[in-house]
């Protein structure tokens, strides 16, 4: 990002509002630094519950950098079933959630992980906003930001869910060693200055 900072990173084909690189890496650090300010070490699970709009991607970066494990694309239609399962299965220390789902995330998050930090993407009563956490952080600690050190690229990066067809959905793990290894074989497409529509 930092090398192709002028680049188009992300166009939201509804409104058309486009992101550089320049503004992903700076939101996405903003959210790393704010991440870090809660004690989110290497191995803590960050997850992500919303629809698709331009900052989902910034909670999933930011843990990356970290070296905490995201849990991204909870779907969005939950139930409170599917909600305590997925609590209880990957135990996240901070969920990240649109509008529409903050209600029964707190609801049930009350009941079986009261400890449990929700930020939403917008508004909600009693939450902070996604907006707020990442305008706390001062451009100088921006500038001073490093990425984690692994202690091991075999350490979880990665929770994606089954179709849950067959039964509840189970979270398949992926290491940092995997998702790089997955990376890399899109390389030639990354070297292009690729843009991600939405």
């Amino acid at each position: 990002m930092k090398k192709n900072h002028k680049s188009i990173g992300q166009i939201d084909s509804t409104t058309e509002t486009q992101e550089t690189f320049e503004t992903m890496a700076d939101k996405s650090v903003r959210c790393a630094l704010w991440l870090q300010s809660q004690n989110i070490k290497e191995g803590d699970v960050i997850a992500i519950c919303t629809h698709n709009h331009l900052n989902q991607i910034y909670p999933a970066l930011a843990a990356m950098y970290i070296g905490a494990v995201m849990n991204p694309w909870w779907d969005h239609g939950l139930t409170p079933v599917i909600v305590k399962h997925f609590i209880n299965l990957t135990q996240p220390k901070i969920l990240f959630v649109n509008e529409e789902c903050f209600s029964i995330t707190r609801d049930v998050a009350r009941e079986i992980k009261p400890d449990l930090k929700i930020v939403v993407f917008g508004k909600a009563e009693g939450a902070e906003s996604f907006d707020t956490i990442i305008a706390k952080q001062k451009p100088a600690e921006i500038q001073k930001f490093r990425c984690a050190k692994l202690s091991s690229v075999n350490h979880p990066a990665l929770i994606l869910y089954t179709s849950g067809t067959t039964g509840l959905p189970k979270g398949a793990v992926h290491s940092h060693k995997s998702l790089f290894g997955n990376i890399q074989s899109v390389q030639d497409v990354i070297n292009r200055n690729c843009v991600t529509t939405m």
